[in-house]
């Protein structure tokens, strides 16, 4: 599925960002831009979340992605899935989880 380069590199960027925000200047930063269209059910799960993160990977006009969240000791993997370039660049998310996972995930996110 993934190439031993391509898990690497996935691998050196997450330590990047996460050096990057462990940075005492970044960590107290607000969030200033959510990376959502606004709208149930994705919007607040966005925000409730710990983590959410979108591995893809482009296939000639096609997107092949899943998405991963995480909150608290609780971390979810979605099914990959091949969707429409234009869709994604629209709206990765939306694109990316089933609405009736994102329902899902949201709602267990409040017990």
């Amino acid at each position: 599925m993934f190439t031993n380069l391509e898990n690497t590199l996935r691998l050196t960027l997450l330590m990047l960002f996460t050096l990057l925000m462990s940075h005492s200047s970044y960590a107290v930063q607000p969030l200033e831009k959510l990376y959502t269209l606004p709208g149930y059910p994705y919007e607040p799960l966005v925000r409730r979340a710990e983590r959410v993160a979108i591995a893809f990977k482009q296939e000639g006009n096609m997107v092949r992605c899943r998405t991963e969240i995480s909150q608290h000791d609780t971390h979810w993997t979605g099914k990959p899935r091949l969707v429409g370039q234009e869709a994604f660049n629209e709206a990765p998310l939306r694109s990316c989880l089933n609405r009736s996972d994102a329902k899902k995930l949201l709602k267990k996110s409040y017990q």
